[in-house]
């Protein structure tokens, strides 16, 4: 007990660094916006709360959330390795992490899903995190239909084939399901998030060949037309099982682009060919209010501002850094 006391308060007291030299770098603006984001997101899982199936419609998106969080740490590793009970650990983190939903939870006075997204967390947190990656990517002949210069779907499509794959399968497979197609185009969303997490050279940038405004609207139409063609089939097929309920894929849809493109310009507007990734704060942060659709439009405030932040950022490297 002594030692996992012992482990837990030195992990809290690295994130606890951690977070504090990531929100001293994010500067006044983009801590107001930060702030603005948060205060969205606490208020919206409150007002989304307040019934029972939108209490845990809210529990489903966050467990989802946190799931895709989880299969994509970078230091899971680095706990297996070195720190002994590590899933309890981990389990502390996400607790602490969904502390807004507990919170709106609890005033709302939904304990049975109180109780469901508990259990949930714990059972995210005892999710093998280590996993042997030799032949986990794969060149198919899908990567030749995909454009050249849309180099982030290549790299994505080859390192989640094995997801992306099954899961548009069996969305189609259990169709006749309300749930099933909206649950696989989710987490497909949730996937296809990723492929805007590195940065790449500023050879590459000046590869295109354009202007900063048309290489950003260049990024944002390939991507949505490849989305689009991806994505179709499962949306047919839920117009014909479920036309009735046509407004939810069609909202569902809107609300996954939509976070797309905020990480597409959030991706630009602080891109630095010293950096390899993007902002994780800004991002994640806009990737939880952007999934609850009530709080959609402020993302998209946001993505307008990044993106005019993204033109000026990217202008510096199209024209003076060559």
């Amino acid at each position: 007990m002594d030692e996992l006391l012992f482990n837990i308060r030195n992990v809290l007291i690295v994130r606890m660094k951690q977070t504090y030299r990531m929100v001293y770098m994010l500067g006044v603006v983009r801590l107001i916006i930060l702030f603005i984001l948060l205060i969205s997101l606490i208020t919206t899982v409150y007002l989304n709360t307040t019934q029972i199936w939108k209490a845990y419609s809210m529990v489903c998106i966050w467990l989802i959330l946190v799931i895709f969080i989880h299969l994509r740490r970078r230091d899971r590793i680095f706990f297996y390795i070195n720190i002994s009970f590590y899933r309890l650990i981990i389990c502390v983190e996400y607790v602490l992490l969904s502390l807004p939903l507990f919170i709106c939870l609890l005033f709302n006075k939904q304990w049975i899903a109180m109780i469901f997204s508990i259990l949930g967390i714990i059972g995210i947190s005892f999710i093998e995190m280590v996993w042997k990656r030799q032949n986990k990517t794969l060149n198919t002949c899908l990567q030749r239909y995909i454009p050249s210069d849309m180099y982030e779907w290549k790299a994505g499509i080859r390192k989640y084939l094995f997801l992306i794959i099954p899961t548009w399968i069996i969305g189609l497979c259990f169709s006749f399901f309300l749930l099933s197609i909206p649950i696989a185009l989710f987490v497909i969303g949730l996937l296809v998030f990723d492929f805007y997490q590195i940065n790449e050279s500023w050879q590459i940038l000046l590869s295109y060949r354009k202007s900063a405004n048309k290489l950003l609207y260049h990024k944002i139409e390939r991507h949505v037309l490849i989305f689009s063609i991806i994505t179709f089939p499962l949306i047919v097929v839920f117009f014909i099982f479920h036309f009735e309920f046509w407004y939810i894929l069609f909202i569902e849809f809107i609300v996954l682009l939509s976070i797309h493109i905020y990480c597409i310009v959030l991706k630009y507007a602080f891109y630095s060919h010293n950096a390899e990734s993007v902002n994780p704060v800004l991002q994640m942060t806009g990737i939880f209010v952007g999934a609850i659709p009530p709080a959609t439009p402020i993302l998209w405030i946001l993505s307008i501002f990044f993106f005019y932040k993204a033109k000026m950022n990217l202008y510096f490297y199209l024209y003076y850094a060559r």
